[in-house]
């Protein structure tokens, strides 16, 4: 099994939830710390310019979005509870309600508290500026996100409705499943980065988020973006046959930047394009289905 690369940032909480989940599976992998905003030029070599983080690299095998990601993991790793494909009717329902409008409103809520002044003094007002800036483009297009009052609510009816779940172990029941680390994801970022006050609140939120965070472990190497598009250059893509036509992939919802290439394939679950780039050579960039649209 080709081991996984990661292109992610430390206060990414997609990134977040991609690395508890292959703690879990108890996964090796190599990281590739990556800037949290543009320009990103090496890794634009294998995306061909796909705007969000994390990636995830096998050899010459690239995928965008956590759902592309996921999938491969719980492949490789044999654990269908991961795999978005699996769930079942009222997770798949719980987790798309947890990954939308509700996750804007948690991070909303984190950069409303402690996190901007903590980030002012790790970046520096001027790199805190280009942040916001950055953030402000990212955006561009989408549909509003709740803020102020409308957050708050949100977030308010979440956190009850978690802690009634959580007198089991798990969101589910007695086992971690792609929900759970859907859910963390948000709520570490309001709580463990962001700092925001009242978890001490919800018990059962704060055991399970300890439980989260403890399951499996795993090996780590860090690399350089250098020796990621080395390992993309000498490996070989999987075989999907020869392009078909030139596409452009484009997210629904936020960073509407289109990538182009051979549609080498098209399934329920995934599109996969062909490019070719002088430092990676030939790759393959797999998208989901869900949540993007081919143009």
């Amino acid at each position: 099994m080709t081991k996984p690369i990661l292109h992610h940032y430390p206060l990414s909480p997609y990134a977040e939830k991609i690395r508890r989940m292959l703690a879990y599976c108890e996964c090796p992998y190599d990281s590739v710390e990556t800037s949290p905003m543009l320009p990103r030029k090496d890794l634009d070599q294998l995306t061909g310019g796909y705007r969000r983080i994390p990636v995830a690299q096998w050899g010459a095998d690239i995928y965008c979005d956590t759902r592309a990601i996921a999938e491969r993991i719980a492949a490789d790793c044999k654990k269908p509870e991961l795999a978005p494909s699996k769930q079942s009717t009222e997770q798949a329902e719980f987790i798309e309600r947890v990954d939308g409008d509700l996750f804007f409103a948690l991070v909303g809520l984190a950069f409303g508290g402690a996190l901007k002044q903590k980030m002012k003094q790790e970046f520096g007002l001027i790199r805190l500026l280009r942040f916001a800036w950055d953030r402000m483009k990212l955006m561009k297009g989408a549909k509003p996100t709740p803020k102020g009052e409308q957050a708050k609510a949100m977030v308010q009816a979440h956190l009850n409705d978690m802690e009634a779940r959580l007198t089991q172990s798990f969101v589910f029941g007695d086992a971690p499943t792609l929900a759970d680390f859907t859910a963390y994801h948000g709520l570490w970022f309001l709580y463990a980065v962001g700092e925001y006050p009242g978890i001490e609140g919800y018990p059962n939120i704060q055991a399970w988020m300890a439980k989260i965070a403890a399951l499996g472990s795993t090996q780590v190497r860090d690399i350089t973006a250098a020796d990621s598009l080395y390992i993309a250059r000498e490996a070989a893509p999987l075989d999907h046959g020869s392009g078909k036509q030139m596409v452009s992939i484009v997210p629904d919802d936020y960073g509407l930047l289109p990538v182009s290439g051979q549609l080498v394939r098209e399934d329920e679950l995934e599109y996969v394009i062909a490019r070719q780039s002088k430092k990676a050579g030939l790759v393959h960039v797999h998208f989901p289905r869900q949540g993007f649209r081919r143009q």
